[in-house]
């Protein structure tokens, strides 16, 4: 079973997670496997966006899923894109905070 996909954001980019890096994902952080299934869909209709000050990323945020109902917390997806066109998937995780940064999403 591939575990990667290939999703448009809400900014009309491509996403990718590739198969490898959620492996390696997961161990580290074996929480998150879970909410492998929603993980485009945070990218696609996120509530929050904000670009990381230094680095550029992207840091996607989404609570209150229907189907998992998540009321105190953020699923987390942080983006890396290449060249502002592409981007992967480098990291996600589930927090109670959104991070400072400069919002993207939804346009200030």
């Amino acid at each position: 079973m591939t575990c990667g996909f290939e999703v448009t954001d809400c900014f009309g980019r491509t996403v990718r997670l590739s198969h490898a890096n959620w492996q390696s994902h997961i161990q580290k952080r074996p929480g998150v496997a879970k909410y492998h299934d929603v993980l485009p869909e945070v990218l696609s209709a996120p509530d929050i966006v904000i670009e990381a000050p230094g680095t550029g990323d992207y840091h996607f945020y989404r609570r209150d899923f229907a189907r998992l109902r998540l009321h105190s917390v953020w699923l987390h997806v942080v983006v890396i894109y290449d060249a502002d066109v592409d981007g992967w998937v480098a990291s996600a995780w589930v927090t109670q905070r959104i991070r400072p940064g400069v919002q993207r999403w939804p346009k200030p």
